[in-house]
């Protein structure tokens, strides 16, 4: 089952600010995500994508696993 946490707690699990996490979304860039609820929904991420996400583009993000699973 999918671990979805909302953008806030995205940007802050991977050092970025939630208006990064905006950008990338216009530009098409960055972590997929997901909306949720009904018309243009509620913004989401899948920690399981967070972390293959980080896995590609580490060390150009300033994020650990540590981080991710919450334990640091």
């Amino acid at each position: 089952m999918k671990e979805l946490i909302d953008e806030k707690a995205a940007a802050a699990l991977l050092g970025l600010s939630p208006a990064t996490l905006r950008a990338w979304r216009c530009r098409e860039i960055g972590p997929p995500y997901h909306r949720v609820g009904v018309g243009r929904g509620r913004i989401k991420y899948d920690v399981a994508d967070l972390e293959k996400f980080t896995k590609r583009h580490v060390p150009t993000l300033p994020v650990s696993m540590e981080r991710i699973h919450g334990t640091i």
